[in-house]
């Protein structure tokens, strides 16, 4: 993957990116005593290991759950009340973690794990900034607005991108559960998450260059990983479907010109096939330009459009008279059923339908004659009796 960056609102990326950093990513550590692992919200009346982990981390960090009995030093408990919920305001508003509800969610989650990577202690939230990018100094200060840089902001696009694709990876990674695939998947994935923490620490120190080359790694390794994992890229994805489209679209000018050759009537379907061209060359200098969600969908127009070409060279053009003929013979078969079945219910109901009947049978005497008319290519003759059925199946309904 070669990283083509482009222009976007450097406030909005930046503070989009950087949150997405704060959350995700960061490499397995080992320097706390005990590493809690979350794959859920705590809150109240949730109970298992994961609560009684974050008690000890907890108690262990200045937060005690309690001095004495159920939750306190030693007593830890699996169940998250009240006791908990306050312990964990504290810790989230002495380390700047906002809403400090209690709630021990995603975000509260990655700055614990931002914590254990820094060795053990947890960081303020002005070093997992969720707003404008700090600057590279010994304490972190925000820089004011505007004032990040135009790469910077491009790259951000691309931390967004990696990220969607790295998690795209993990559920496909959770599917397989196990086997040679999910181990090397899993290997990868790993990989990833480790450039990718690397690329948002140069993004930190306002190295682009350094991202780049980082997140450029991050996002092969993930896009393997997805891919090993059973998943399709979507770069896969849209370079399948312009193929599939490709193919079509050169299946229906062969139709076409066959149809050519046999003097047959092909309607709109060269003026759709020249649209159809055009479009499918936007969807490859969408593809080059690596943005496939145009590109899919650009494809996808094209592919309506071929299929009306198509249906166009089927039906000879769609408008010519023996289609039109034939059309008008089964709307005129239809109007005869439902005066049919109108003239029955009127009898069933006692009425007298005698002469209604008479007239549907002139109408049907009618069409019969269209159709030997229609078989014998004789289309205004078959047009004009259907006419002449047609007034008959109206006066038929007018005697009810």
């Amino acid at each position: 993957m070669k990283i083509t960056l482009r222009s976007q609102s450097s406030t909005t990326a930046l503070a989009t990116v950087l949150m997405f950093v704060a959350l995700s990513m960061v490499p397995s550590v080992s320097q706390a005593a005990e590493e809690c692992t979350f794959t859920r919200t705590l809150d109240l009346g949730v109970q298992g290991e994961d609560v009684r982990c974050l008690q000890v981390f907890l108690n262990e960090n200045g937060f005690k759950i309690a001095e004495s009995g159920p939750g306190s030093p030693g007593n830890e408990t699996t169940l998250y009340q009240t006791l908990t919920k306050e312990a964990v305001s504290k810790w989230q508003a002495a380390n700047q973690i906002t809403p400090t509800v209690g709630i021990f969610g995603p975000i509260s989650q990655a700055a614990y794990k931002l914590g254990l990577a820094g060795g053990g202690t947890t960081p303020p939230l002005s070093q997992v900034p969720s707003s404008p990018l700090p600057t590279p100094t010994t304490t972190p200060q925000p820089v004011v607005a505007g004032a990040a840089t135009s790469a910077s902001a491009e790259l951000a696009a691309w931390f967004i991108k990696t990220i969607e694709l790295i998690q795209d990876a993990e559920d496909a990674i959770e599917d397989l559960e196990s086997g040679d695939s999910f181990v090397r998947a899993t290997r990868d994935l790993n990989d990833a998450k480790e450039e990718f923490f690397k690329a948002a620490k140069e993004f930190f120190n306002d190295d682009t260059d350094g991202a780049e080359g980082f997140l450029e790694e991050a996002y092969d390794l993930a896009e393997e990983a997805f891919e090993e994992a059973g998943g399709e890229s979507e770069e896969s994805e849209a370079e399948d479907l312009l193929d599939e489209v490709e193919d079509l679209l050169n299946d229906a000018w062969d139709e076409f010109d066959e149809a050519e050759d046999n003097d047959e009537s092909t309607g709109d379907a060269e003026d759709l096939l020249d649209e159809a061209e055009d479009l499918f060359d936007d969807a490859l200098d969408a593809f080059n330009d690596e943005d496939y969600d145009e590109a899919m969908d650009l494809a996808e127009e094209v592919e309506d459009l071929v299929k009306d070409a198509q249906d166009e060279i089927e039906e000879g053009g769609g408008d010519d008279e023996e289609s039109e003929a034939e059309d008008a013979l089964d709307d005129a078969w239809d109007d005869f059923d439902d005066a049919e079945n109108e003239i029955d219910e009127a009898e069933d109901d006692g009425d007298d339908v005698d002469d209604a009947r008479d007239l549907l049978d002139e109408a049907e005497d009618v069409l019969n004659d269209a159709e030997d008319a229609f078989e014998d290519e004789d289309y205004d003759e078959v047009l004009d009796l259907i006419d002449e059925a047609e007034d008959l199946i109206d006066e038929a309904l007018d005697e009810l």
